[in-house]
Protein backbone atom coordinates (compact mmCIF):
# COMPACT_ATOMS: atom_id res chain seq x y z
CA UNK A 1 0.00 0.00 0.00
CA UNK A 2 1.20 3.40 -1.05
CA UNK A 3 0.20 7.40 0.08
CA UNK A 4 -0.42 9.73 -2.47
CA UNK A 5 0.00 13.17 -1.69
CA UNK A 6 -1.08 15.71 -4.25
CA UNK A 7 -0.46 19.11 -3.67
CA UNK A 8 -3.44 21.44 -3.98
CA UNK A 9 -2.18 24.83 -5.45
CA UNK A 10 1.32 23.76 -5.97
CA UNK A 11 4.04 26.71 -7.10
CA UNK A 12 6.27 24.31 -8.89
CA UNK A 13 6.50 20.80 -10.40
CA UNK A 14 8.18 19.49 -7.23
CA UNK A 15 5.21 20.52 -4.80
CA UNK A 16 2.42 18.53 -7.01
CA UNK A 17 2.82 15.25 -5.78
CA UNK A 18 4.81 13.30 -3.07
CA UNK A 19 4.57 9.93 -3.21
CA UNK A 20 5.60 7.50 -0.26
CA UNK A 21 4.78 3.19 0.50
CA UNK A 22 3.40 2.48 4.10
CA UNK A 23 6.98 1.86 5.64
CA UNK A 24 8.01 5.35 5.10
CA UNK A 25 4.72 7.35 5.07
CA UNK A 26 3.98 6.54 8.67
CA UNK A 27 6.91 7.75 10.17
CA UNK A 28 6.47 10.97 8.21
CA UNK A 29 3.01 11.00 9.63
CA UNK A 30 4.57 10.24 13.47
CA UNK A 31 6.95 12.50 12.96
CA UNK A 32 4.25 15.09 12.01
CA UNK A 33 2.49 14.34 14.63
CA UNK A 34 4.96 14.81 17.12
CA UNK A 35 6.11 17.94 15.78
CA UNK A 36 2.26 19.53 15.94
CA UNK A 37 2.22 18.43 19.50
CA UNK A 38 5.27 19.47 20.51
CA UNK A 39 5.30 23.41 18.97
CA UNK A 40 1.08 23.28 19.72
CA UNK A 41 0.55 24.01 15.87
CA UNK A 42 -3.47 24.09 15.40
CA UNK A 43 -3.58 21.08 13.40
CA UNK A 44 -4.60 17.51 13.10
CA UNK A 45 -2.84 14.77 11.04
CA UNK A 46 -6.13 12.55 11.65
CA UNK A 47 -7.08 10.12 9.13
CA UNK A 48 -4.01 11.04 7.52
CA UNK A 49 -2.90 6.99 7.18
CA UNK A 50 -6.39 6.38 5.58
CA UNK A 51 -5.53 7.64 1.81
CA UNK A 52 -9.20 9.46 2.13
CA UNK A 53 -8.02 13.03 1.09
CA UNK A 54 -6.98 14.46 4.49
CA UNK A 55 -3.91 16.62 5.39
CA UNK A 56 -3.72 20.35 5.43
CA UNK A 57 -5.54 22.98 3.98
CA UNK A 58 -3.47 25.94 2.55
CA UNK A 59 0.29 26.82 1.58
CA UNK A 60 0.59 28.67 5.11
CA UNK A 61 -0.27 25.96 7.54
CA UNK A 62 2.26 23.80 5.34
CA UNK A 63 4.94 26.20 5.85
CA UNK A 64 4.25 26.45 9.52
CA UNK A 65 4.42 22.43 9.79
CA UNK A 66 7.87 22.91 7.58
CA UNK A 67 9.24 25.74 10.37
CA UNK A 68 8.62 23.13 12.90
CA UNK A 69 10.11 19.79 11.32
CA UNK A 70 13.22 21.82 10.34
CA UNK A 71 13.70 23.61 13.63
CA UNK A 72 13.64 19.91 15.00
CA UNK A 73 15.57 18.68 12.16
CA UNK A 74 18.96 18.25 15.09
CA UNK A 75 16.74 16.16 17.15
CA UNK A 76 15.20 14.05 14.77
CA UNK A 77 18.38 13.29 13.50
CA UNK A 78 21.00 13.66 15.67
CA UNK A 79 24.49 14.03 15.19
CA UNK A 80 25.59 11.96 11.88
CA UNK A 81 21.94 10.00 12.15
CA UNK A 82 20.91 9.51 8.31
CA UNK A 83 18.21 7.16 9.40
CA UNK A 84 15.03 7.26 11.53
CA UNK A 85 12.99 4.28 12.57
CA UNK A 86 9.73 4.26 14.12
CA UNK A 87 8.74 0.83 16.44
CA UNK A 88 5.65 -0.15 15.13
CA UNK A 89 5.54 -3.55 16.03
CA UNK A 90 6.96 -4.68 12.73
CA UNK A 91 10.58 -5.84 12.76
CA UNK A 92 12.74 -6.62 9.92
CA UNK A 93 16.58 -8.58 9.34
CA UNK A 94 18.64 -6.08 7.47
CA UNK A 95 17.50 -7.84 4.04
CA UNK A 96 13.96 -6.89 4.86
CA UNK A 97 12.56 -9.82 5.64
CA UNK A 98 9.95 -9.93 8.65
CA UNK A 99 10.96 -11.50 11.79
CA UNK A 100 8.49 -14.48 12.06
CA UNK A 101 9.17 -15.76 15.73
CA UNK A 102 6.84 -14.65 17.72
CA UNK A 103 9.09 -15.15 21.03
CA UNK A 104 10.86 -12.62 19.74
CA UNK A 105 8.63 -9.94 18.06
CA UNK A 106 7.38 -10.14 21.76
CA UNK A 107 10.61 -9.40 23.47
CA UNK A 108 11.59 -6.38 20.92
CA UNK A 109 8.05 -5.11 21.48
CA UNK A 110 8.59 -4.95 25.10
CA UNK A 111 11.51 -3.45 25.39
CA UNK A 112 11.06 -1.02 22.39
CA UNK A 113 7.86 0.66 22.61
CA UNK A 114 5.19 1.95 20.05
CA UNK A 115 6.49 5.06 18.55
CA UNK A 116 9.40 4.63 19.99
CA UNK A 117 12.60 6.23 17.53
CA UNK A 118 15.46 4.57 17.03
CA UNK A 119 18.36 5.66 14.43
CA UNK A 120 20.03 2.57 14.26
CA UNK A 121 19.61 -1.26 13.80
CA UNK A 122 19.93 -3.04 17.36
CA UNK A 123 21.25 -6.85 18.23
CA UNK A 124 18.78 -8.97 19.94
CA UNK A 125 19.69 -11.33 22.53
CA UNK A 126 20.61 -14.51 20.37
CA UNK A 127 23.10 -11.74 18.72
CA UNK A 128 20.89 -11.33 14.98
CA UNK A 129 20.86 -7.91 13.39
CA UNK A 130 17.33 -6.32 13.61
CA UNK A 131 15.51 -2.98 12.70
CA UNK A 132 11.65 -1.87 13.00
CA UNK A 133 10.00 -2.18 9.25
CA UNK A 134 9.17 1.60 9.33
CA UNK A 135 11.92 3.88 8.85
CA UNK A 136 13.01 6.77 6.58
CA UNK A 137 16.22 8.63 5.56
CA UNK A 138 16.86 12.14 5.83
CA UNK A 139 17.10 13.01 2.69
CA UNK A 140 13.06 11.55 2.72
CA UNK A 141 12.26 13.84 5.51
CA UNK A 142 13.69 17.16 3.76
CA UNK A 143 12.39 15.68 0.54
CA UNK A 144 8.62 15.82 2.46
CA UNK A 145 9.68 19.43 3.66
CA UNK A 146 10.54 21.03 0.08
CA UNK A 147 6.78 19.49 -0.81
CA UNK A 148 5.59 21.02 1.96
CA UNK A 149 7.19 24.40 0.47
CA UNK A 150 5.67 24.46 -2.41
CA UNK A 151 2.37 22.01 -2.72
CA UNK A 152 0.16 25.07 -1.53
CA UNK A 153 -1.76 22.60 1.32
CA UNK A 154 -2.29 18.63 0.20
CA UNK A 155 -4.59 15.45 0.07
CA UNK A 156 -3.92 12.36 0.91
CA UNK A 157 -5.17 9.98 -1.26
Amino acid sequence: MGFDIYGISPKEKKGEYFRSNSWGWRPIHALSYNTIIDHKLPFSVENWGTNDGNGLKNQEECDILADALEKDMDLIFPEDAETLYVCMDMWVYPDGKFIVDKEVKELLNDQYKFGTILHSSIITNSGELVQPAHGISKSFLIDFIYFLRNCGGFEIN
